[in-house]
């Protein structure tokens, strides 16, 4: 069920019109119904992969504490990597197994022409990374005492299955989704009032800026050998101004309706193409992905606090990895690790170290950076990637046209983050005069009706 579609919004009614009635313990029991009926129009069948990775959560948890009361570190430790290893197999036996056998059935067939490898016939489950990082740093909180283990299996679940965050995040972390899954919930004025403000700004990024986009995107990436270079520079930009608004407002209907029952969800983005230097970049793109890596990869891994090369090391791995979490494919590697390449680069060179008036230039540089990089997330495969780039690096035909669809793009952009930048709040426009505050909302409603059926688009994230 996509968030920008009139089915969404009715199951979205029917689940508050019920929840708000029912005391604490019996509205977590429904939450957990509906989050599991909302996963079950996509497959019902897998429905039961997400509860099995609940159990496998629950169980080890528990035999964490119980080890502890008895005194031996030991056990608890073995259970804690049960715990984890648990949902990592579940992880790499659906997302990953075809993907390694691909790639050594190729390095096989190098060597020993003729030889192949069946592939197995998975299918990839929807939200599968989210809700298996959840189990793992459930697993581990408890591990680190940072979490109490629940008793209450229902909990758990609804925590690892609530239906907004289910399918593309944010990546919630036990200390503060579980504690509010657990204590009975308020939902004030300010919560419905800046709920419903944040979906229709997650409508407008979709629907007005990240499928207008994208569509753009498509027609120069079906057929980027005959697109003139000023095009293909231009689709680069429209892919980064596609993916940020898909996501972002995919994140914001997300914490939204999470606001609508009294939860508060984590920011996961916080401008990030104002960012002056690549580490700045992921302190405000996919800030809960980018904080979860750094917590339960890089600093296990030792972090920065084993000398220099070491520290390059743990930070090309860690983003090599989160490259590979995006999705099975070489390319989703080569963008992680090229991320992992420039911030071991600014680590080594002491960028983005110091605090001050920012530099407009070195923004400019990172948004480019960023943006051709992102060239690997959206190709399909090599050939397409290498394509593009030689179509970038060809300046004898320049072709210029005068780039209408990329100032409708950057103005759409700016009518949501301009006043969030300048009121330094996401919610500033509630500050603004009544009239002004009026046709603002106007305006966006307006733009998402003449933008057409709402439901066009997939949301990218649901793919990973």
């Amino acid at each position: 069920m996509q968030f920008n579609s009139l089915a969404y919004f009715a199951f979205l009614a029917v689940a508050l019109l019920t929840a708000m009635r029912l005391p604490h313990r019996a509205q977590n029991l429904w939450l957990v119904v509906l989050s599991y009926v909302f996963y079950a129009f996509w497959n019902w069948k897998f429905g039961g992969l997400m509860l099995a990775a609940t159990a496998l959560g629950f169980w080890p948890a528990l035999r964490i504490q119980g080890a502890r009361s008895n005194g031996d570190e030991a056990l608890a430790k073995r259970w804690m990597v049960c715990g984890v290893s648990f949902a990592l197999a579940i992880l790499a036996i659906f997302k990953y197994a075809n993907f390694f056998i691909d790639s050594f059935g190729t390095l096989l067939h190098r060597f020993l022409p003729g030889a192949s490898l069946s592939t197995l016939s998975i299918v990839l489950p929807v939200g599968i990374s989210f809700y298996t990082f959840h189990t793992i740093s459930y697993v581990v909180d408890v591990y680190r005492k940072d979490v109490e283990p629940t008793k209450d299996f229902v909990e758990l679940a609804l925590f690892l299955s609530f239906f907004p965050q289910l399918v593309a995040g944010p990546i919630a972390r036990s200390t503060s989704l579980l504690p509010q899954c657990q204590k009975p919930r308020s939902v004030t004025e300010a919560m419905v009032r800046n709920g419903m403000y944040l979906i229709l700004f997650g409508l407008f990024r979709k629907v007005v800026i990240a499928d207008t986009a994208g569509a753009l995107v498509d027609l120069t990436y079906a057929d980027p050998e005959r697109r003139s270079w000023f095009l293909m520079v231009q689709s680069v930009m429209w892919y980064s101004l596609q993916i940020y608004s898909d996501f972002a407002g995919y994140t914001d209907i997300a914490r939204g309706s999470a606001l609508l029952f009294g939860f508060k969800l984590s920011d996961n983005f916080h401008h990030p193409y104002l960012s002056a230097n690549v580490r700045e970049f992921w302190q405000r793109w996919h800030i809960s992905l980018s904080t979860w890596l750094r917590d339960y990869l890089y600093i296990p891994l030792g972090g920065n606090r084993k000398g220099k090369l070491r520290t390059y090391v743990n930070l090309f791995a860690t983003m090599l990895l989160g490259g590979l979490w995006h999705g099975a494919s070489w390319n989703f590697v080569i963008w992680g690790g090229l991320h992992g390449l420039y911030l071991a680069i600014g680590q080594a060179l002491g960028i983005g170290r110091t605090t001050g008036k920012k530099n407009w230039i070195s923004v400019v540089f990172t948004f480019a950076l960023v943006s051709l990089t992102w060239i690997f997330f959206r190709s399909p495969s090599f050939d397409e990637t290498r394509l593009i780039f030689q179509k970038l690096a060809n300046f004898r035909h320049p072709g210029y046209q005068f780039p209408i669809a990329s100032i409708f793009l950057l103005a759409m952009m700016a009518m949501i983050d301009l006043p969030q930048v300048l009121g330094k709040s996401e919610m500033a426009v509630l500050t603004w005069k009544p009239i002004p505050k009026v046709v603002y909302c106007f305006s966006m409603i307006a733009l998402l009706v003449f933008s057409g059926d709402i439901s066009g688009g997939v949301f990218i994230y649901f793919q990973f």
